[in-house]
């Protein structure tokens, strides 16, 4: 929602997904390697009513949803139910997969988020010491 990180995020896509790279008509896709996928950037308010309306705009399931660093309890208080809550919405095909990276940090609230997630979904932890060199 925050309008600098929203024009950084829309121009990481575009470099991510380049025209060249785009199946006819799509914002921005892999149209050649990927058989016409798309990624775009969508600010989303986190309520299930405006989850379900964004799967309706999009033409039904994503693929996946991206989570940067949106846990942080002292500085967003429990916000992070309601993302819990909209991740889990947009994983409910069983098909879309969710990636969510945080930072952990003292008191953060990452406890319950995870726990609120596992409540709907299968919940892995992946951390840097599991990934290859």
């Amino acid at each position: 929602d925050v309008p600098e990180v929203f024009e950084l995020l829309e121009r990481n896509v575009a470099l991510n997904f380049p025209p060249g790279a785009l199946s006819a008509g799509e914002p921005h896709g892999s149209g050649e390697a990927g058989g016409g996928g798309t990624a775009r950037a969508v600010a989303l308010r986190w309520d299930v009513g405006a989850v379900e309306a964004l799967a309706r705009e999009e033409g039904g399931a994503f693929d996946l949803v991206l989570c940067a660093d949106c846990v942080y309890q002292p500085l967003y208080g429990e916000s992070w139910k309601g993302l819990a809550d909209c991740t889990t919405a947009m994983c409910r095909d069983g098909r879309t997969s969710a990636l969510v990276s945080v930072q952990r940090r003292h008191n953060d609230g990452v406890p319950g988020f995870l726990d609120r997630l596992s409540a709907g979904l299968r919940v892995e932890r992946v951390s840097l010491r599991m990934l290859p060199d």
